[in-house]
């Protein structure tokens, strides 16, 4: 498959569905099996692009909502729809809110349970943090996650680990324990904005799809090069998308 056609398909299975509508299925139709929640990001968009058998799993077992401002506008300008934009940390602090029963693994234990004093009017349980350094090729590792999953029996499991770490973990999962009725959501550095550990965007920020710019003034040495790496990718997609489009309406009126 080529790299525009795997972007498509990807796109093509974004959800319209706003925080709201998302935070209300996931909370009133609960996971039979292993189901990811991908927050995807421009950056996943343009991984996923490079190699066409990476995260085929993923075909069957995720539900993708549009995490940044141009996944959304990818949609819209090569698919000629729209979706909303559901950052991941919104989406964990609205379920968090909601009162659910769930376990965190990747993040520190001290940003979970500031995490925690700040939603302490909500009734969500913890039911327990796996936050030792993971090596995802490590079988002793993968089953003591397992492990604990069957015993505590959480509803909805935060992978904190970022890409594709945490992608990779839950396919490790899933392959091993098939079986396991929960929700995986992997959520990258979540708990360090819920926790307050970082200073998220102001809303005009993030508003003006502009939150970008302020992750990268706090940390330009390790954004500058992705996020230069992104934009790059961003005007060549579009470019292919318009120029796909346009020729396959000439054809069809040929």
């Amino acid at each position: 498959m080529k790299s525009e056609d795997r972007i498509a398909k990807f796109l093509s299975r974004i959800e319209s569905g706003n925080l709201y509508s998302i935070t209300q299925y996931l909370l009133q139709k609960p996971a039979l099996t292993p189901t990811f929640i991908w927050t995807m990001n421009l950056s996943h968009i343009r991984e996923v692009s490079t190699d066409p058998k990476a995260f085929e799993f993923l075909d069957s077992n995720s539900l993708i909502i549009a995490d940044g401002w141009p996944v959304k506008y990818l949609v819209n300008a090569l698919e000629s729809r729209e979706v909303s934009r559901i950052p991941g940390v919104d989406l964990v602090n609205e379920l968090l809110e909601s009162g659910i029963r769930f376990s965190v693994i990747g993040s520190e234990q001290g940003q979970v349970m500031n995490t925690m004093k700040n939603h302490e009017n909500a009734s969500s349980e913890l039911t327990f943090i796996y936050d030792k350094y993971i090596d995802i090729n490590s079988e002793i590792q993968i089953n003591e996650i397992i492990q604990l999953l069957l015993e505590f029996k959480p509803q909805y499991i935060f992978l904190a680990l970022g890409f594709p770490k945490q992608e990779i973990l839950f396919e490790r999962i899933r392959s091993k324990s098939p079986l396991i009725p929960a929700y995986f959501l992997g959520i990258g550095g979540s708990f360090q904005l819920l926790s307050r550990e970082k200073i998220r965007a102001p809303r005009m920020f993030q508003d003006l799809g502009l939150e970008w710019l302020w992750r990268l003034t706090q940390d330009p040495k390790r954004l500058f090069k992705r996020y230069y790496s992104d934009c790059k990718f961003l005007i060549l997609i579009t470019i292919k998308g318009k120029v796909r489009r346009a020729h396959d309406s000439i054809k069809k009126w040929t």
